[in-house]
Parts: structure tokens; sequence; C-alpha cells
């Protein structure tokens, strides 16, 4: 691997960290996430200093970043609330704080001695004679590695009119990190943010909402715009009740307090106390900025000492609409893009992209396109794949096509509407029935149940429709098979069963959160589907075509597979296959013939395409070993290291902004 140290400025200076923001790190993590733990783990192996930093409150934050898909040490890790906590390293044992160890005592003088258990629930439920005086949530202790304690989540205390007081929230390092304080109405009226010491470090305070504007609560949740998009949740997950964010408090260890009226604002001072606590004359500090959201004001408003700041573009920069068209000057943008990219605060002529050093997107395509329409005039706008191989990935030989599960497809990914899974389980219907009849999907990823269902009604509507598992009453969830079907799948999730033994068409699977076993079912399948209406990079097909999983994709113009028809171009049929319209309910009514015979005209598109690989085993094993070929030159920690390299350098050299 280059020598990072030597190349980094024209001084030869390595920087004194590179932050990757973000809200938080997340159990189930999105693409995004998985983004900044592969570039992370790649300057971890170059020996370049770098820290994730995440401004949301988390009490299993530490269980998080210390799991198989991180495996970063705490002192590689950066919350706001454990920065003023003092609390950033932790060297003893997760899940230590028992139900056990807590102590109630007495309750207006009487004992509790009445204590019932709701197993199902995880809860205790501590009481003096009927009055209820507690209820102590617990975690899962087998999922946090402590099997035979019952660690502490949070605890609600009750007055003695059974109202709620105070709801106690227990940090998996076993130490109470916040308390939310009620009013007689059962409202919350503030939150107290603790240290592992005990001393009060932030205060978050709220008022009655009586034009229903919400703002961030500890989580997160909300919003600082006057509209009205969604009930506003605290940091376990309970609504606040027509509450408004009044201003937040900082109270610094041996130093002053200070007022702020949102989460914005706080976490632009957490950000520069940051950046001026690891600035030294010699080199800058770099924020590579995942999300924007609360970091959006630090970047321009500017630090007190120099940082350099870059914005990466992790989707689709373009609203759905306009995806045929990214380069129109006037297109809708993509949400998550329109603070970043578009004319803002500072003034209506200047986008407040010209605000970063850099502008990065994952691929070619998509930084030409951003050059196109934004013509910068200072920024930089590169390119940088989001994706890393692991040694693990880059070292496992190829499997034979022939040594995999027979006519097997695979989806990773979280089954949401936008990932449209439900137009992969057509294609395969589709195959079955026109001369592939074993071919298989199994999916892997949580299931978004939100917008009264909506995703799982998407799939059970091609399901039906298709009869694609008619032999198991449409029961596509792995839980919901017969016993004697899910004995043929191992603890992976991966087919054993014997030949005899009918595979269903179609099994929704759940989460897959340690790499091992990802990468064997990639190596035991044959085919994977990407039918999203919208896509970045895509980390999880990337990961796949790695191990030889032949790339089945719409013609989306930004995902990583895309280019591979520079150097492959036969693998046009497969990664350029005609796109289904989204459809936001197929059981809706108002859904138009139209938009349905395009979807299925594309559903049997990709069909096709996994009929003709499954009958014919030499194309099918000369794509296998063209697309790991592809992803080994291009997804390199060495190839994408050079990249950042080359971003890092142009800060300093005398460079025409905005080159592709």
């Amino acid at each position: 691997m280059t020598n990072f140290k030597t190349i980094l400025d024209k001084n030869g200076n390595l920087p004194n960290m590179i932050f990757s923001s973000n809200e938080g790190a997340g159990e189930a993590k999105s693409g995004i996430e998985f983004a900044q733990v592969q570039r992370n783990q790649l300057f971890e192996q170059a020996g370049i200093p770098f820290q994730l930093t995440f401004n949301h409150f988390d009490p299993i934050l530490h269980f998080v970043t210390r799991q198989a898909q991180m495996a970063f040490k705490d002192e590689n890790i950066n919350n706001l609330f454990d920065w003023y906590g003092g609390d950033r390293l932790y060297d003893g044992e997760l899940g230590s704080l028992s139900v056990d160890d807590l102590s109630f005592g007495q309750f207006f003088g009487q004992e509790i001695t009445n204590v019932d258990e709701d197993r199902a629930n995880r809860v205790y439920n501590l009481k003096v004679g009927d009055f209820l005086v507690a209820r102590v949530h617990y975690h899962d202790g087998k999922h946090f590695g402590t099997a035979n304690r019952k660690p502490v989540a949070f605890v609600e205390n009750f007055d003695h009119f059974a109202n709620l007081t105070t709801v106690d929230t227990y940090d998996l390092r076993g130490f109470k990190s916040l308390t939310q304080i009620y009013s007689g109405d059962n409202k919350i009226a503030s939150e107290q943010f603790f240290s592992s010491t005990g001393r009060v470090t932030i205060e978050h305070f709220f008022m009655e909402d009586y034009e229903n504007i919400t703002e961030m609560g500890a989580n997160g949740a909300g919003t600082a715009a006057n509209e009205i998009i969604g009930e506003l949740k605290d940091a376990n997950g309970q609504t606040y009740a027509n509450r408004l964010s009044a201003g937040w408090k900082l109270n610094y260890e041996n130093g002053p307090s200070v007022m702020f009226d949102t989460m914005t604002e706080l976490t632009a001072q957490w950000m520069d106390d940051v950046n001026s606590y690891y600035y030294t004359e010699n080199a800058d500090n770099i924020w590579i900025l995942d999300r924007l959201n609360d970091h959006q004001e630090k970047i321009t408003d500017g630090f007190s000492k120099p940082a350099k700041t870059i914005y990466f573009l992790h989707n689709g920069h373009t609203g759905l609409s306009d995806m045929a068209d990214p380069e129109a000057n006037n297109g809708v943008l993509n949400n998550n893009f329109r603070y970043g990219l578009s004319a803002g605060q500072k003034t209506h002529f200047v986008g407040n992209y010209e605000f970063f050093d850099a502008v990065v997107s994952a691929t070619p395509e998509q930084t030409r396109d951003v050059i196109a329409r934004f013509k910068p005039e200072k920024a930089h706008f590169a390119t940088i794949p989001v994706g890393v191989l692991t040694p693990s990935q880059l070292s496992a030989p190829l499997v034979p096509m022939a040594a995999r599960n027979p006519n097997s497809v695979i989806t990773i990914s979280r089954v949401v509407m936008d990932k449209r899974i439900e137009a992969a389980v057509a294609a395969v219907a589709y195959a079955r029935t026109h001369g592939a009849p074993d071919a298989v999907l199994d999916s892997y990823g949580s299931l978004d149940m939100g917008d009264n269902a909506i995703t799982p009604r998407q799939i059970k509507y091609v399901v039906d429709k298709t009869g694609i598992n008619a032999d198991f009453d449409n029961e596509y969830l792995f839980d919901k098979l017969p016993k004697e079907v899910q004995a043929q799948y191992d603890d992976k999730g991966i087919w054993t069963g014997p030949s005899d033994v009918p595979r269903p068409g179609f099994v929704l699977h759940g989460y897959l959160n340690d790499p091992k076993i990802i990468q064997e079912v990639e190596q035991r399948s044959q085919l994977f589907t990407v039918t999203s209406h919208m896509e970045g990079f895509n980390l999880a097909v990337t990961e796949a075509i790695s191990q030889g999983v032949v790339p089945l994709t719409y013609h989306e113009r930004y995902l990583s597979t895309g280019a591979i028809v520079t150097d492959f171009p036969e693998m046009r049929d497969v990664v350029e296959l005609p796109y289904a319209k989204p459809i936001y309910d197929y059981g809706n009514l108002l859904v138009s013939k139209e938009d349905l015979a395009q979807n299925e005209q594309a559903w049997a598109a990709m069909g096709q395409a996994i009929v003709d690989l499954f009958s014919d085993s030499d194309k099918l094993q000369r794509y296998s070993e063209q697309a790991q070929t592809f992803a080994q030159t291009h997804f390199s920690p060495q190839a994408v290291l050079a990249d950042w390299e080359s971003l890092i350098l142009s800060f300093d050299a005398d460079t025409q902004k905005g080159d592709a």
C-alpha cells in the first residue's frame, strides 16, 4: 500500500485527524453507515488518524462500534455527549449494570415488596401494595453478550398518584446517562444528560407546542422546520406529546454554561471544540460530511481554527422525477442534498457547495453530472468509490458456479419501499415459469413495517399475483414457513436441504450483521439483483461481485456496476436492464394500466435474463469471473486510497477547481 504520510500534503505531513461525521452508528446500518465503516477501516490500515463523529445520544453506541461490522476502538469514536462528559474512552465490561444492582429502597416510607416480571417485554413492575412505583426495562442480555445478566435499559418512575415523573436511561457502560423530567400533565419538561461521574453535562428544555412545530430531541427525531413531519420521539422511542424544544444548555466542566436555541447550534459548538482540540499548525484537520443535517451550520459558518471540509454524495442528487435527466438545471434535488448543493442562507447566488473544499461522488458519472449542473467556481468536485474490499474479500478464491447453490438469486438490502424487492420477486417468478423452474430468491435484510406496512403489502401483491410461493400459502417470511422447510436451512439462512425437497421460490430472511456470514451467503449464490427505483453506489452489490456473484440490475445511473461495461462490454445485458416505474401501492385502484404494463415488461426482461444465465453455464461462469475481476481492480484498498491521496493533495496544489 502507498505510504500515505509522504504524499499527503506539500510538506509531507499527516493530517491531525480525519473526521467522518454522521448522526449515529445504528445496529441496522444503511449504505451510508457501511461506507463510513469501510472508509475508516481503510484509514486504519494505512495508519491515518481518524474518528467517526456522532452527534446523537445513544446509550448502546459503544456496543455497536465494537461489533464485527465496525470493530473500532473507543479512541476512534467521538460522540457529542461523550465528549462533553469526558467519557469517550472505556475499557470496562459492557452490560455490567444489571437489574439486581439497582436499589429502590422505600416509597413514602413503605418497602417495595411486590415485584412482577414481564419477561415477554423485558420489564419489572415494582409496586407498594397495588401502587405502581417504577418500571425497570432491561436489555436482552444474550444480544449484548451478557446472557447471565439483565442490563438495565431505562427506568420509569411514578408518584403516588401514578403520574410518570422521570425516566432514567442507562448507558450500557453502566451509568445513568439521561434523566427525562415530566410535568404534572404527563408531558416532558426537560432532559438532563449525565457523565459517568454524575455531572450534568447538557440540558434540554421543552415548552408547549401550540402550532405543532417539532424540533430535534436527544435521539435526533423531529425537525427544526416549521412543518409537521410526524411524531417527535425521545431517546427511548416514547412520543413527545405536543412539545417544542425551547433550547439547550451546555455545562463545560470547570467552565461556563452556554445556551443554544437548537441542536444545530450545539452541534456546531461541539464540532468547533473538537476541531480546535486536534488542530496544530503543521496540518489541518479534515471533516468528511456524510450527512449534513445538524452539521450544516458549522460548514457555512466556518471553524475557529482552519479545517478542510468534504461533502460526500452517497445517493443520486436529483429527485426521483428527474432521474432521467440529472443535468437539468431546474430539476428537483434529492431532499437530502438540498442544503448542501443549492443556494442557501449565505447568498442566493452562490451554492452552498462552494463553502466546501471538495464535493465527492462515488462514480465518475455522477461527478460529471453535478459539475455540468452546478458549474462550480471554487469547490473541487472529485470521484472516490465508497466501497473498499476487505482482505478477506480480496483473497477469497472464486467459487465456481457449478459448486454454488443451483439457480440461486439473492438480494441483500434494507427491505423498504425504495428498494423494490417485489420487482426481484416478480422477475424470479417469471423465470420459474419460462424455463428456469428451480430459480429461487433469498432476500436478506430488515423488513420495514412503516407507512401502514406498505413494503410487505407490495411484496404480497406480487407474491399473490405470480403464485411464486403457492405451495406455502404465500408465507414468504422465513419464520412463517413450515417447520420441515425451515429445517432445511442452516443457521446462516443458507439452503442445505436435499434435492428432492422443494425449495420455496422466495424467502425473506432477517438482517445479516456478520461480514463472514454475508460472504458465505455470497459464495453460495449465483445472481444478485438490484431493483431499486433509485440508487447510489450500492455497497452490497459491490461486495457481492467481489465474490463472483453475477449482478442483475436496472440501468441505474450511479451504481458501482455501471462501469463494468467499459471493462466487459458483453455484460451490458445484465447491468442495463429496463427500468421499472416506481408505483407507490400496487393495490391502489388508481394505478394506471400503462404503468403496470411497463413494470411487467421490466420484470419479464430481468426474468428472461435469469433464464438465459441459468441455461448457459459457460456464460454464467464467464460473467462471474468478469464481475470479480472488475471489483478487485476498481475497489481494492490500494485503488481507493490512491483516490483519497489525490484529493487531499489537491487541497495544496494549484489546480483548476471542478475537475472530474
